[in-house]
């Protein structure tokens, strides 16, 4: 024992020996008062309270001073950045490959400022005061195809807090992941590293922007918790802005929420940001809220049908089959009809590409128009055959980590995706979270499946007495869970909004229809 240890201990030791002392000669002065033992009762009491109160007192005034909790050093905060912008880079260009957006290349979807009224003043955006002829002509095009322009645009903002707008399906979150690897691969030393996460996760009333952010970064970015990088480098990360947050889907929350996310937003008004949204679910924001201080708001031109025609023919094989020159026909030759304005999105060239391009499949038939009148009775004949078309160009591979590892019939894959849809649908979410999928089962199927599990809980403690209760307090309790699930589960999917996916049945069968996509 050191010997600092010893001293210690015999001041303890010293310390209660003089508390007793006083307080036994303390009573017995009190006894014989003329209160007797009621006297001494009482005083005994008395030391019994004081006496934690009177040690509290002194370990507090003998208390060490308090040791700051241990941070990352700056090299370690350094070290953690090269880790997450490689992660981030490696994790995107496998996404972008997956989704084949290099291949032939992107779809040349046009960028241009947005309306004044959904902007900041012209000084704020630029970070000067533009001459009165060219306050309201500010520029910012580009093309996804060539996201690099759009990158050095991006660079050229004081603030660097940009807002992509644009219908449904324009290609928002297709141009926000090339901006992201563009502005990875061409990084400069003191770029924040861009990382992209759903606002969906967000509850921006209960929790900071930063807070948020370094709990996504710690979860999503696990390596980032290594010692190596030291005890905080998620949130030191953040705190030194050494991360750039790119929030995709603005509309994925409640309508109310939104405005109070850019508020949220406004608070930290000198940090850069990258924000989507659907543009008019932005306006009601902004006018609900305000603008996204110092923020270029940038929104989608419609696609021509030359750019869709152009693209298409990239997609295609040096040798087509005979229907494909009769549907880019159709597509140039009529600009208002079904098929031209079916393909007006990136999102229904891309079911095209699925359903007709990579199946070698003959598209003429889009051009009969007894049986697709209007563009939407051709998107929802693509939206009716992708899944098949998807399930069949992915066989299984027990080696590969993205296929599957059984074969799967389209008409039950499908009937599976409708079932998720609806449970999106009845949620008011276009987040499918797997550990949320029990409040998708029916109420009768969540009893069921709360008996089943009771009565195999009794079996398994079927022995002696667990005869006795095992088989009655688990059925019951079973019963009981598989209600409360599903009362929860209404409760929540009632306060749900407005749904954003819907099943339903086609002319040629049980098909999804995604409207979380669109």
């Amino acid at each position: 024992m050191p010997p600092s240890a010893g001293v210690a201990g015999w001041r303890r030791w010293l310390v209660a020996l003089i508390v007793l002392v006083v307080g036994t000669t303390v009573m017995a002065l009190a006894a014989r008062s003329s209160g007797g033992l009621e006297s001494a009762g009482r005083v005994g009491a008395l030391i019994v309270g004081l006496t934690p109160l009177a040690w509290s007192v002194v370990a507090w005034a003998r208390r060490a001073p308090a040791v700051p909790l241990p941070v990352s050093t700056p090299e370690q905060v350094a070290a953690a950045r090269r880790q997450l912008a490689d992660q981030v880079l490696a994790q995107w260009r496998e996404e972008i490959a997956l989704r084949r957006l290099d291949d032939p290349g992107p779809l040349a979807v046009r960028w241009r400022f947005a309306d004044a009224d959904v902007m900041d003043h012209p000084g704020h955006v630029l970070g000067r005061d533009p001459m009165p002829r060219s306050a309201g002509r500010l520029r910012f095009t580009g093309r996804t195809d060539r996201v690099g322009d759009l990158a050095a645009g991006f660079r050229t903002l004081p603030r660097r807090r940009l807002v992509v707008l644009g219908a449904a399906g324009s290609g928002k979150t297709t141009m926000t992941l090339l901006l992201v690897r563009e502005l990875l691969l061409h990084a400069e030393d003191d770029d924040p590293v861009p990382v992209l996460v759903p606002l969906s996760d967000w509850d921006a009333d209960a929790e900071p922007l930063g807070a948020w952010l370094a709990r996504r970064l710690a979860e999503d970015y696990p390596a980032l918790r290594a010692d190596v990088f030291g005890p905080d480098a998620p949130a030191a990360l953040v705190a030194r802005r050494m991360v750039l947050p790119v929030l995709d889907g603005l509309d994925e929350v409640a309508a109310p929420v939104r405005s109070r996310v850019l508020g949220r937003l406004n608070e930290v008004a000198a940090d850069p940001v990258v924000l989507t949204c659907r543009s008019d679910e932005y306006r009601a924001a902004v006018a609900a809220g305000g603008v996204l201080a110092g923020a270029a708001v940038i929104e989608s031109c419609p696609l021509t049908p030359a750019d869709a025609a152009e693209y298409v023919t990239r997609c295609l094989p040096p040798r087509p089959g005979d229907g494909w020159p009769v549907l880019l026909d159709e597509l140039t030759g009529d600009p208002g009809g079904p098929v031209a304005r079916a393909l007006s999105t990136p999102l229904a060239l891309w079911l095209l590409r699925k359903v007709y391009v990579e199946p070698h499949a003959d598209p003429a038939g889009l051009c009969d128009r007894s049986r697709f009148p209007t563009g939407d009775a051709v998107l929802e004949h693509l939206l009716d055959h992708v899944v098949g078309a998807l399930v069949r160009s992915n066989p299984p591979d027990r080696r590969h980590p993205f296929r599957p590892r059984r074969p799967w019939p389209p008409l039950d894959a499908t009937r599976r995706l409708a079932f998720l849809a609806h449970h999106l649908d009845r949620s008011g979410s276009r987040d499918l979270a797997w550990w949320h999928l029990h409040r998708a089962a029916p109420r009768p199927v969540a009893v069921i499946a709360g008996v089943v599990a009771a009565v195999g809980m009794g079996v398994a403690t079927g022995v002696h007495d667990g005869l006795k209760f095992g088989w009655s307090d688990g059925v019951v309790g079973g019963v009981v869970v598989g209600v409360g699930v599903r009362t929860r589960r209404g409760s929540r999917a009632g306060a749900g909004g407005v749904a954003r996916s819907r099943a339903r049945v086609g002319s040629s069968g049980p098909a999804v229809t995604g409207r979380a996509a669109w």
